[in-house]
């Protein structure tokens, strides 16, 4: 059998687990949630729910009419350069 100064130490672990358990639990929660807000904001941002991305009306080009009307990616096309490639008029 505990005598009264073991139970009170117990008891002390006892609360401090379960506080300790509590605050985990809290922060978790905290983490969840805010993953998923931010997941939906997210989706919101980027037009996903909206169906946004079925009504972008992009024109495509025939890669033949691209070649022609660079003639072939010719040099003197080149105007500059972007971040990853040349930039042709």
């Amino acid at each position: 059998m505990l005598n009264h100064d073991e139970e009170i130490e117990h008891g002390h672990k006892k609360k401090l687990i379960i506080l300790v358990a509590t605050i985990l639990s809290a922060i978790s929660g905290m983490f969840l949630f805010g993953s998923y807000y931010f997941c939906k904001v997210r989706r919101n941002m980027t037009g996903v729910d909206q169906g946004l991305k079925e009504d972008m009306d992009l024109p495509l080009f025939d890669m033949s009419i691209i070649v022609t009307s660079t003639d072939n990616f010719s040099s003197k096309n080149k105007i500059g350069e972007g971040g990853m490639e040349a930039v042709e008029r």
